[in-house]
């Protein structure tokens, strides 16, 4: 709203003054059709902004994927460590083994929720962006 009511203040205010007012009908025309357009504008940008953060976080877990891989390792060897010295020790009760959301795990589900619309919307419409 204000930016058309700016930018109709702006065109009244260079009418030079020999020339005939606009008429209300025009105005609403030209006021509509001004919508139209920063309607129109707003989505793609809000468009373009998805698809820059869908690259981003696709760039991001690619460039992070080595260190993601080491440390997804270290935690598995820590399960497994944990889980034969429990055998070790004849503990008869069995527990399912916790495994911690944060760290590398975390990290690895916040890179696939952050990557995984980006992949399927370029997918499914047949552009690989080099996803």
């Amino acid at each position: 709203q204000v930016l058309v009511a700016s930018l109709i203040q702006s065109k009244e205010n260079s009418q030079q003054p020999n020339k005939k007012r606009q008429s209300s009908r025009s105005k609403k025309r030209e006021q509509q059709v001004l919508e139209e357009r920063t309607t129109d504008n707003l989505r793609v940008l809000a468009r373009n902004e998805i698809r820059h953060r869908g690259e981003i976080a696709c760039a991001m877990a690619q460039g992070t994927w080595p260190v993601f891989q080491e440390l997804l390792q270290r935690e598995l060897h820590q399960i497994e460590s944990a889980r034969a010295a429990r055998d070790a020790a004849l503990v008869d009760d069995y527990e399912e083994e916790d495994v911690d959301g944060g760290g590398p795990v975390g990290g690895l589900i916040s890179c696939s929720t952050a990557c995984l619309p980006y992949m399927l919307r370029t997918a499914s419409s047949g552009g690989d962006q080099g996803a």
